[in-house]
C-alpha cells in the first residue's frame, strides 16, 4: 500500500509539473507572437515608406503613430534612448553622463554588453540595462531598445538587427502673397500655414516672445503701423519646428463712425413708423436703406419696444486695447432718463465681410443679476391680421407671447405696428428689469454700465470695453477686436404719456480713433 501511495504522489507531482510547463510554453508562444507582430509591423511600415509622426507612453507601452494614421504598440520592456539638450545620451529619461558622438543623420549602434551595461556606438555608458534581454536564449524578435536620434527612430532587436524609420517633427510651409504680408492697421492679419506631420500637433504663435494665439491659423490685428515678426512653433510627439514670418502694417485714416447697416427690425412702439419715417410702399430693404442713411449721418433711429434691433458695421475693425474702453454707442439718454439697449459684438471670423459669425453679448452690470432672463424670445402679432385677439381689446393693442409661457397685450394709445413688418415679429435675446420712477416727473434709474442709450454720451459710464464680451455660457469671449455691433432694446415698460421705453441711437464711435 505504501508503494502505491508513493507512485500516485509521484504521478500527481509529474502531472502538476507538466501543467506548469504547458502554461509556461503557452505564455512563451504568446509573447513570441506579440514580438513577431511588432517586427512585421515595423517591416510593413518600412516597405510602405511611412514615417513616424508621434509617440507617447500609454498603459505601460510605447504607442507610436505612423504617417498613415496606423499605430504600433511596443512593450515598455524596451529602453528609450535619445540625445538630451546637453548633448549626452539619455536612457529612460536619465542622463548617462556620456557625450553623444556620431555623424549627423546616422542612427546609433546599441547593444547590451556582457557586463549588463548599455553600449552605444561601442562605448560603455555605465548604465545598467535593468535586466533587459539580449543575452543568449532571448527571442531574436524582441525589441530591446528604441532610440530617437537626428530625426530617425531606431528599433534594436536582441540579435543585433535594427530597423530605422524616419521620425518627423511638423513641417511648416507659409506661402506669402506677392510682395509679402502687407496690410493696413485695424485690419485682420490672416495667415494659414500648411503643416506636414500634423498628427497630434499643437501650435504657438509668438510676437515679441509673447504667445498671442494657439490655433494653427493666425488671426491677429494691429492698432498701429509698423513691421512685426511672428514666430510659429508647431510641436508633435517627435519634436518642434519653428518658422518666422514678417508682416508690414501701413497707416490708414478711417471714418470714426458707423459706415454700414446690415439688418434692422423695429419692435412695436410710438415711433414704429418714424425715426426714420416709414411711408406706404416701403419694404424691409427700403427701411434698411433709410436707417443706414440716418446712422451714417448721426441721425436718431428708434428701435421700438423690447427686442427691436439694428446691426452696424465700420470701415475698420475696432481693436480691443489692452487697457481702457474701446467704443461707445451714442444715444439720446440723459442722467435721469435712459432706455437701455443690449449690445452684442462679433468679428469677421470667416473673412467674408458679413455679420454671419458668432455673436457675443457685452455683459453689463445686469448680466448676472437674478432678475436677468437670457435666451428670451417674444412674438408680436399684427393687430390688423391677428385672428386670435381677445374680444374687446383696443384696435391698436398688440398681442404677444413668449417662450417662458407669458402672454398679453401692449396696451396704450401710443403703440403702433411697423408698417412693413407683416403678420408677426419674432425678437429676443437677454431681458432685463428697468426701474422706472413714476411719481410726479417720470424718470428711470440707469444701469451701472455696459449698455446703449443708458447714460449721456459724454459720461464715461456710457463707454464699452470689449473685454466685457461673453460667450453664450457666460465665459469671457477674449476678443481681439469687433467688426459688427448689434443693439436691441433690452427692457419692456410703458411709461404713460412718454410712451414705451425704446432704445434710440445715432451710431457708434471708436474710442481708439480721434
Amino acid at each position: 500500500m505504501k508503494k502505491l501511495i508513493c507512485i500516485l504522489f509521484a504521478a500527481a507531482l509529474l502531472a502538476g509539473c507538466y501543467k506548469d510547463d504547458i502554461n509556461s510554453l503557452k505564455k512563451d508562444v504568446k509573447n513570441l507572437k506579440e514580438q513577431m507582430a511588432q517586427y512585421e509591423s515595423l517591416l510593413d511600415a518600412l516597405n510602405k515608406r511611412l514615417y513616424i509622426t508621434s509617440y507617447e507612453t500609454k498603459d505601460g507601452s510605447y504607442l507610436i503613430t505612423m504617417s498613415d494614421g496606423t499605430k504600433l504598440t511596443v512593450r515598455n520592456t524596451s529602453a528609450f534612448i535619445t540625445i538630451g539638450e546637453n548633448g549626452n545620451w539619455w536612457i529612460d529619461g536619465v542622463d548617462s553622463g556620456h557625450s553623444a558622438k556620431g555623424e549627423q543623420g546616422s542612427a546609433p549602434t546599441i547593444t547590451i554588453g556582457s557586463n549588463g551595461h548599455w553600449i552605444i556606438n561601442g562605448e560603455d555608458t555605465g548604465v545598467a540595462s535593468h535586466g533587459q534581454s539580449g543575452q543568449a536564449g532571448s527571442s531574436a524578435s524582441e525589441i530591446i531598445s528604441i532610440s530617437l536620434v537626428n530625426g530617425v527612430m531606431t528599433f534594436t532587436f536582441s540579435d543585433g538587427r535594427t530597423i530605422n524609420i524616419q521620425a518627423s517633427a511638423p513641417e511648416i510651409t507659409i506661402v506669402e502673397p506677392a510682395g509679402g504680408f502687407v496690410l493696413d492697421k485695424m485690419k485682420w492679419v490672416r495667415i494659414s500655414p500648411q503643416i506636414g506631420s500634423s498628427s497630434g500637433a499643437t501650435y504657438s504663435w509668438l510676437l515679441d516672445g509673447e504667445e498671442v494665439a494657439t490655433d494653427k491659423d493666425l488671426l491677429y490685428i494691429f492698432a498701429t503701423a509698423g513691421t512685426y515678426t511672428f514666430q510659429l512653433k508647431a510641436t508633435n510627439g517627435v519634436g518642434t519646428t519653428t518658422r518666422s514670418v514678417t508682416v508690414t502694417i501701413n497707416d490708414k485714416i478711417y471714418t470714426n463712425w458707423t459706415t454700414e447697416v446690415y439688418d434692422f427690425m423695429r419692435a412695436p412702439g410710438q415711433y414704429a413708423n418714424g425715426l426714420p419715417t416709414w411711408t406706404a410702399g416701403d419694404d424691409a430693404a427700403a427701411m434698411l436703406a433709410k436707417v443706414k442713411t440716418a446712422l451714417t449721418s448721426k441721425s436718431l433711429v428708434s428701435l421700438g419696444g423690447y427686442g427691436g434691433y439694428v446691426v452696424m458695421g465700420f470701415d475698420h475693425t475696432i481693436v480691443n486695447k489692452p487697457n481702457g474702453k474701446d467704443f461707445i454707442v451714442n444715444g439720446n439718454a440723459f442722467s435721469s432718463w435712459g432706455e437701455p439697449g443690449v449690445i452684442e459684438v462679433s468679428y469677421d471670423a470667416n473673412g467674408n465681410d458679413l455679420p454671419d459669425d458668432e455673436w457675443y453679448e457685452i455683459a453689463g452690470s445686469e448680466y448676472n443679476k437674478p432678475t436677468a432672463v437670457h435666451g428670451y424670445k417674444i412674438t408680436y402679432y399684427n393687430p390688423t391680421t391677428d385672428t386670435e385677439r381677445a374680444e374687446g381689446t383696443a384696435a391698436s393693442s398688440v398681442r404677444w407671447t413668449d417662450n417662458k409661457g407669458g402672454n398679453g397685450y401692449l396696451v396704450g394709445g401710443l403703440y403702433k405696428w411697423p408698417g412693413w413688418a407683416g403678420d408677426k415679429i419674432i425678437l429676443g435675446g437677454s431681458f432685463y428689469q428697468l426701474k422706472v420712477n413714476e411719481g410726479g416727473i417720470i424718470t428711470t434709474t440707469p444701469f451701472d454700465y455696459g449698455y446703449a442709450d443708458n447714460w449721456p454720451n459724454n459720461d464715461e459710464r456710457a463707454q464699452i470695453d470689449i473685454d466685457w464680451a461673453v460667450k453664450s455660457d457666460g465665459t469671457p469671449a477674449k476678443m481681439k477686436g469687433v467688426d459688427f455691433i448689434k443693439v436691441y432694446t433690452g427692457v419692456s415698460h410703458y411709461a404713460g404719456a412718454l410712451g414705451e421705453i425704446s432704445t434710440e441711437i445715432t451710431g457708434v464711435k471708436d474710442l481708439n480713433l480721434p
